[in-house]
């Protein structure tokens, strides 16, 4: 069993990664459309684009990337999961006001920094949510 956890872990990463690039294309078409083309400001960008993105994330992370069917504990998983996505939408939003304000960097790079640093975190909670 042990032998095969980390190419399982392995491949599970990699569908994390994929699904996570949809749901990232999908948050960032949005976010970047109301920023950059209808001048909305970072943090309401943000919390607009979180809302699709969310449901999305959920259904491919439980029944695709954790390959989790089973449906008895979908409500109870789906909770745990708006917790973790809401957290992390919340340090999102400060992270990219952050990153734009301090160092001044663009919203897409504000962005993109905060998206690497908060892929790590929300794998491991995503892992923990769908695998237990």
């Amino acid at each position: 069993m042990y032998d095969i956890l980390p190419y399982l872990l392995g491949i599970e990463l990699v569908r994390f990664l994929i699904g996570g690039g949809i749901v990232t294309t999908i948050y960032f078409a949005i976010y970047l459309t109301l920023v950059e083309k209808k001048g909305v400001n970072l943090v309401r960008a943000s919390w607009v684009a979180f809302f699709p993105s969310f449901t999305v994330n959920f259904i491919i992370q439980k029944f695709w990337t954790f390959r989790n069917d089973d449906v008895d504990s979908a409500w109870w998983q789906f909770g745990l999961f708006a917790v973790k996505y809401f957290l992390i939408q919340k340090v999102n939003t400060l992270m990219i006001v952050y990153f734009a304000r301090r160092w001044e960097l663009t919203p897409r790079w504000a962005q993109i920094t905060t998206t690497a640093i908060l892929t790590v975190v929300s794998y491991i909670v995503s892992h923990f949510i769908f695998k237990t």
